[in-house]
């Protein structure tokens, strides 16, 4: 399985893109999702989450941008490659 995230920004202003960037590729997407409390989200790779300020520690590894809350507003989401659908996570 591979999946990237893509991070998003817009100025706090206008609320127009300024950029965006994709993440190297994930092997473990399970536990970044369970890092940023996301691992029950029925809806992970069709919708977009607001980066929530607990979240930028988590992400900002991953990203060449320098996530600064204060000038812009961040987006994230998930894209998925490989065998669809995704193999069903087994619960302990």
């Amino acid at each position: 399985m591979v999946m990237k995230v893509r991070l998003r920004w817009y100025d706090k202003y206008s609320n127009y893109v300024k950029a965006d960037e994709y993440s190297a590729e994930f092997d473990d997407d399970n536990s970044f999702f369970e890092a940023l409390g996301l691992n029950q989200e029925p809806a992970i790779y069709a919708d977009v989450f607001n980066v929530l300020p607990s979240w930028i520690a988590i992400i900002q590894p991953h990203f060449q941008h320098v996530i600064e809350p204060e000038q812009f507003d961040y987006q994230i989401s998930f894209r998925y490659q490989g065998k669809w659908p995704p193999q069903p996570t087994k619960l302990p």
